[in-house]
Formats: C-alpha cells, structure tokens, sequence
C-alpha cells in the first residue's frame, strides 16, 4: 500500500512536470501581443523569450532580446489602460504586474511617463528579474515635458520623469524576497530617455541592468559621461530626427552604446536591406517601407536648429519674429510648446499640426516648413515609429551598426537625377569634409562638378548637358587640404559632433592651427573675446613679426602681445582713448565683421543689411564693415531674416568666418 502511494507521488509529480509553462523550464517561449504601430495602425506580432539572455554579461548584446524589447515597448503604447502589456508581461511569466499613469484621469500630468513593472523568477535560478517597460509621449503636458531641457546635465523633463519612476520602484523591490535582483529595461522614444537615465542610476548603484531603446533621444551632456555604462544599448535610425535631439551642438548625448539602423547615407547595400524589410512593414502598417533619401534632409532641419539656436541659451532667450500680422516675438522654447499643445489636444494631430506650421511666417518660416516636410507617408515621421524600428530589426545584427556618418556616400554609388529643368539634368549629393569626388561614366566628358557653401557646409553639385540617361558612379579617397597643400588630419574634440553644423569650419581651424582647444574639448560656445580674435587674424596672416604692443593692459609677455601688437600696426584693432586694449573684453559679430573687413581691406558696394529685420541694431561705425561681410559671404544671419550683430561671437562662429575668409581668397 505504502509502495502505491509513493508511484502516485510520483505520477503526479511527472505529470505536473510535463504540464509546467515552457517558461518554467527555461525554454524558448513565444506569445502573440497586438502593438500600435506608430502609423495610425494596429497589428499582431509574434514575441519570442529566453531566460537564458539574462545569464550572458549585460555587457553582451543579444539580438533576440533587442527584438523582444522592441515588441515590448511597442505593447507599452496599447489602447485603453495598458492591458495588452500587462497580458504580455503575464504571457511571459512575469508576475505582480503592476501598471502607472495608464488611468484617463492621470495622463495630463507633466514630468511623468506610463510605466509597468513585472518581476519573475529565472528558470533554473533562483535570481529574480525585474521588468520595467516604459511607454512614449501620450499628452500634450508630455511633449511640454520633452522640450523642457532645462539647465542641468540632464534633460529635465526627462530626469523628472526617472526620479518619479524610481521612487515607484523603490516601493515594489521593497516587497521582493529578492534583495538583489536583475534589472530588465526598455522604452522607445519618451519612455527610451527615462529608460536611459534609469538605467545608468541602477548601474551606479551597482545593479546588474539589462536595457535596451528605440528612438531614443539625447539625455545628458556628454562631459557628464565620466564612465561608460555596458548595458546600456540604444538602436536608433539614422533618418529619425528624435534621436538627435537635444543638439549634439549644445553638448549632449546618450547613457550607453549607439546601434544604427541602415540607410541611404551609410549604407551601400541599403537597396537590398530595405527589400528585406519591406515586407514587415507593409504587413504592420499596410504601407510601402517608406524610400527615404539617406539623412540629408534630417540633416538639414537639424543644421537649421542649430542656426537658430547655437546655444540652450539661445533656445530659451533669443527672440523671433512671427510675421508683419503677428506683433509679439516669441523663443524657440515657447514655439514649440506651442507645437507640444496641439501635438497632444488635437483630435487630427497631422491636419492640425500642418495648420499651425503654414500659419507661422516670419523668422521661424523656415523651420516650419521644414518640420512640415517630416509630415506624411514618405516623411520622416516614420522614422520614428515603431513599425519602422521593428521592421529593420527584423534583420537581426546585419542590419545594425556600431557607427554611423551623416551625409555619406558609400564608396561606389550610383547617381540618379534629382532635377531636370529644360536640357539640364542636374545631380545633388553632400559630401564629407575634404574629401575629393571621382566620377566615372560613359559620357563623363560632359560633366561638369561644382563646389560652394550652402549654409556652413560644403557641398557638391554635379550635372551633365545636354539631358540624357548618362550612368554615373562615384568614389572618392580622403583628402584634407589647405592653402599650403595636403593637411593632416585634423584632431577630434569630444564635444564637436560629426553632425554639428560647424564640425568642417572647426576641424579646418583646427588642422591649420588657427584655434586649438585643451587636447580633448574645443569649446564651441565659449564667447571669444578681443585677445582670441585679434589671435586667429594675426595666424590667418602668417605670424609676421612685430614690434611692442602699445596698450598698456597687455603685458609684454602675454600670449596675444605679437597678434595685439600687430592688429595695432596694421589698424585693425586699436585701443580706447586710455591706451587700453581691454584683450579679455567678449567681442560681438559686428566687431568681428569690423576686424575682417579692415584686415581684407574691404569696402561695401552698396547696403547689403536692408533685409534684416534688427537692421536697427547695427552700430553706424559698423555698417560699412558689416555690410561688406555680409556682401562676400562671410558674416551670415542667425536666421533668414536676423543678423544679430551685438550678440557675442562664439568660438564655433569665429571658426565659421575663418573657413569661409580663406576659401574667399
């Protein structure tokens, strides 16, 4: 009888065994979960699990749990209040699932984002893991939140959000038998940021933290990063403005490592990926895999950013005219809470949004119209969807890279037309800086390439006559060169990003030895002052010899005496009716246009700051000078109708009117 029992004992227990979630026993798990596209449509995707990632270093990145986070973070954004994500937390086997601010009633309050935490024991461990899934902006007050980049290291609206959630998760590890569990992380956009800002507070607090983002944007001012944080990775497309935004110009960056998704711009075999991709996509949204043109026009709405606003201080202080119907000016900050209102109150965000950015004249037109050029099927905005991310990723690690260049042809690329006006077929491609163009093709005869300034970067504009059907290829080898011939390669300075719209002037200065940093920072917003200069036009002249500076406040062993002394012989700089020199007073645009000019000996043909609404600004002694620079090229507005010439000048400026004295010969 005794015997009997035990074999039941044992029955029971095989059976109970064969029927245990494959969870439990540390199997590949796959569940069905209905995610938000991000284009309007709703799809059912399949997620597949493996405990087993999560005993690999954090340091490892692993393709599967990319994708499982990426259909996650998409299941995050599920209507209603979060129920498809916590159905695909429980599928997974996480259990106390517990969802935040996915209530109606709590979704309008700003420096917050919807989150929900699950926790499950490992298969075959006895560790607990513990998810946090964070959604994307839902809510004006949310997209308020997004362009509150406030003052400190970090993003504010950002880190507001981290420390609320953090606070939260505090209370529920609280109640975990586990005191020292694992951390499994993931968001996309808005909810990639918190994600990435959490993530490097656990790992400070030496946590193990498994995080991977999608879209994710700037968080942190790079000099901030003092260690790196391994697990930590952001995938992010190179098309998708989101993620470059706040500006690399103003110093910020990302917790963690940057994987890139392909595109036009990076990659050569970017045709045959995009036909693997495709397929995804157009089940997910119903739609062709959008055929964007590389990252140039990413590129360019961002280089307008960074002419509006060359600094934070910029963004928030500098004021904007709206047009001759609107009387008042606004920041750029206020502009785009303004966009944030209607981006979360609006039942038709598209139709409203376009409303509004047609409406705006004045100096912010461009910027509208570019923001307007992101709308539609074929825009930008899908960049930034989760459908996009998904479909790419499908890929798996072919399709990712570790790095990425803006604006960059692949080695050997065919040229298609971009315009054709009467019997000119013309084509358009930006290159990198310095680098030498070489085209092959059977009529290569009749071409003809071009090069000049759009903005502060160097272009190419190529085109054949008469209008044909002429094939061409082409590739080029770097080549930095100046004046005196071949150059070496320019240093490299952490907070000069290859994106930046002064990253050629900078590294051509720098290569030249007209402005250098401290080894590793190069300073771009640093106000110059006098001394600085007097300093670079004294280098641009080639150093000559001179005699003692006059001024009786610069020492005759001081760095500037020879460039103070010379702009003094030459009348380019002179002192106040004291004999001072004032070499750390900041000096403003016009004053610089005053020193070019002068050293140019340069004379305006006419009045060339009619077309400046703050014309007004301009000292009387200044308009000739800075008339004259604006004639050649040189001195250019912070925006299409703003030359503001009593703002100081920065160093990424002064690099900027440097490049460009030189190349006027």
């Amino acid at each position: 009888m005794k015997g009997k029992k035990i074999l039941c004992v044992l029955l029971v227990l095989l059976l109970t065994a064969s029927l245990a979630p494959a969870w439990a026993q540390g199997e590949k798990q796959e569940i069905q979960v209905t995610i938000q596209t991000g284009t309007g449509t709703s799809a059912q995707v399949s997620l597949s699990w493996e405990d087993s990632w999560f005993f690999q270093e954090p340091s490892q990145y692993q393709q599967g749990l990319a994708q499982a986070s990426m259909v996650l973070s998409a299941a995050a954004y599920s209507q209603g209040q979060g129920e498809e994500l916590t159905n695909a937390l429980t599928g997974l086997g996480f259990e106390q699932v517990e969802l935040y601010h996915y209530a109606p009633e709590e979704k309008e309050a700003e420096d917050q984002v919807a989150y929900a935490f699950g926790c499950k024991k490992l298969a075959d461990t006895d560790k607990t893991l513990v998810a946090v899934v964070l959604q994307g902006t839902d809510g004006s007050a949310q997209w308020r939140s997004n362009f509150r980049i406030g003052e400190g290291t970090e993003h504010q609206g950002f880190s507001l959000a981290r420390d609320e959630m953090m606070e939260q998760l505090q209370d529920y590890l609280a109640v975990l038998p586990d005191d020292e569990p694992l951390f499994f992380l993931t968001g996309h956009s808005r909810g990639a940021a918190v994600a990435n800002l959490a993530a490097q507070r656990l790992t400070e607090e030496g946590q193990p933290v498994y995080c991977y983002t999608f879209a994710t944007p700037a968080t942190v001012q790079k000099e901030a990063i003092t260690k790196e944080t391994p697990g930590i990775f952001n995938i992010i497309s190179p098309q998708d403005p989101i993620p470059r935004l706040p500006l690399a110009a103003w110093g910020y960056g990302r917790y963690g490592q940057d994987r890139f998704l392909p595109s036009q711009s990076s990659r050569a075999d970017y045709a045959q990926l995009q036909e693997e991709a495709a397929p995804l996509y157009q089940d997910l949204t119903g739609l062709p895999l959008p055929d964007a043109e590389g990252c140039r026009n990413t590129d360019r709405l961002i280089a307008l950013l960074e002419e509006l606003a060359p600094s934070p201080a910029d963004y928030t202080q500098r004021q904007f005219t709206l047009g001759s119907l609107i009387p008042r000016q606004i920041t750029l900050a206020e502009y785009f809470q303004y966009l944030s209102d209607i981006l979360g109150g609006a039942a038709d965000q598209t139709q409203a949004t376009f409303v509004f950015l047609s409406s705006l004249q004045g100096d912010l037109a461009p910027l509208s119209q570019a923001l307007r050029s992101l709308q539609g099927e074929d825009s930008l905005f899908y960049s930034h969807s989760m459908a996009y991310y998904l479909s790419w990723l499908s890929l798996g690690e072919k399709a990712l890279d570790t790095q990425c260049a803006y604006l960059r042809l692949s080695s050997e690329t065919p040229l298609s037309p971009a315009f054709q006006e009467d019997e000119e077929l013309g084509f358009f491609w930006d290159l990198p800086l310095g680098e030498s163009l070489t085209l092959t093709g059977e009529e290569k005869g009749l071409l003809q390439v071009e090069r000049y300034q759009k903005g502060a970067r160097q272009d190419t504009l190529l085109y054949v006559l008469p209008a044909g059907e002429t094939q061409l290829t082409a590739s080029w080898e770097p080549e930095l060169s100046g004046p005196g011939g071949p150059l070496s390669p320019a240093p490299s300075f952490a907070d000069v990003a290859e994106e930046a719209w002064y990253y050629e002037d900078v590294s051509w200065c720098a290569a030249q030895g007209l402005l250098e940093g401290d080894g590793q920072s190069f300073f771009p917003q640093q106000t110059v002052n006098r001394a600085m200069a007097v300093t670079v036009l004294y280098r641009l002249a080639g150093s000559p010899g001179v005699s003692r500076a006059s001024f009786s406040d610069v020492a005759e062993d001081a760095w500037y005496a020879a460039p103070c002394a010379w702009a003094q012989e030459n009348g380019i700089a002179q002192g106040d009716e004291a004999g001072l020199f004032h070499p750390e007073s900041p000096i403003n645009r016009q004053e610089m246009a005053a020193f070019f000019c002068r050293f140019a000996g340069g004379q305006s043909q006419g009045d060339a700051l009619a077309g400046f609404a703050d014309e007004s600004q301009v000292s009387q002694w200044a308009r000739e000078p800075l008339s004259w620079s604006v004639e050649q090229g040189l001195m250019k507005g912070v925006s299409p109708n703003l030359l503001s010439p009593q703002s100081s000048l920065t160093r990424s400026q002064l690099a900027a009117l440097s490049a460009r004295f030189e190349k006027m010969g």
